[in-house]
Order: C-alpha cells, then structure tokens, then sequence
C-alpha cells in the first residue's frame, strides 16, 4: 500500500511545524472553536495493534459489504508491514489519538491511502482538519491529489465536500481526485 509522509515531509509544508516534545510534529490548522491543535507523529511497529484495531473499526462494516468477508490475516500484515516500515502517521489532539493516516508522495501527485478516524471522535472535525493540511500541501506542491474509496463507503461524500471527483471506478472501489 501507501507510505506516509516522512517526518522530513510532514514538516516540509508551511501548514506543519515542530511540536518538540517526542517526535511530534504540530499542525498549524485553523481550528474549530473547542478545538486544539492536531500533532502528527510518525508511526512505529509498535503502533501496529493499535492502527490494526482502528481499521477493524473502521472499514471491517465496508469490507463485509463489499467482499462478504474481513481478511483479518492480510489486514494485520498491511498494517504491520506498514507501521514497521514508517508509513503511517499517527494524530494526535492533545494527549489523545484520534486518527491514523497513510499519504504516498509521487512525483506527480499525492495519494490519501488510508485515513481512519477512532468513532467517537468522527463527526467532530478531526478527518476535516487532517485534510485541510494533505489539501494544502499537496497544493503547495502543485499536484493533485488522489485516493481511493470502497463505493459502500460513505466517505464519498465527505471527499466530494472537498472537491475530490471521481475519476475512474471499479466494481467495488471508486477513484477520485482533486486538481492542484
């Protein structure tokens, strides 16, 4: 799957800068009212069980959906092969984590492979935020941005709010994407 931006990347936009303490890195993101800053710390194989957990949360509903069957087996390999090889991110919002999240940087655009949001902090602007700062940076790099989404997902409309548009579809997954 996709890799995560580097602590080097993450820091590379405007929109980030150095939290200190820890590895984290802050995001400068304008926030809501009740709401703090997010910080994004780069992922260890120690995180594995926890991004694992996230994503049975999360996607386990849309992949029962999509293939009758959550692959628990390749789920955990992803997520291990993933975490160990420093390509997610984690975010946090104060001392909490609320989100995990997988960008791969091409030379000609951006792609969002994963973003999981722990449920009780959906619906309260955490992926909106997150977004914000992969739009902007993107944007500051010139490329576009892409990702991929199960077609059972509700997540479709939540990228659309962005301007994300389907560019290719599948049987199961609809492609979009979002111009510089």
């Amino acid at each position: 799957m996709m890799r995560a931006p580097t602590e080097t990347n993450a820091r590379s936009g405007a929109a980030m800068r150095r939290a200190g303490e820890g590895g984290r890195t802050q995001a400068d993101v304008a926030t809501n009212e009740g709401n703090g800053a997010l910080c994004l710390v780069p992922a260890t194989i120690d995180d594995a069980g926890w991004l694992y957990r996230l994503a049975e949360q999360t996607m386990k509903a849309y992949a029962e959906a999509t293939w009758g069957a959550w692959h628990e087996r390749s789920a955990r390999a992803y997520v291990a092969q993933a975490a160990a090889a420093g390509k997610f991110t984690l975010v946090y919002e104060g001392e909490t984590r609320v989100a995990g999240l997988c960008v791969e940087r091409h030379p000609g655009h951006v792609e969002l492979e994963d973003l999981y949001v722990v449920p009780a902090f959906q619906r309260l602007g955490i992926g909106t935020r997150v977004m914000r700062v992969l739009i902007d940076d993107a944007r500051r790099a010139g490329k576009p941005m892409r990702l991929r989404v199960l077609k059972v997902n509700p997540a479709r409309t939540f990228y659309a709010r962005f301007g994300f548009v389907a560019v290719r579809a599948t049987r199961e997954c609809v492609t979009m994407e979002l111009r510089a």
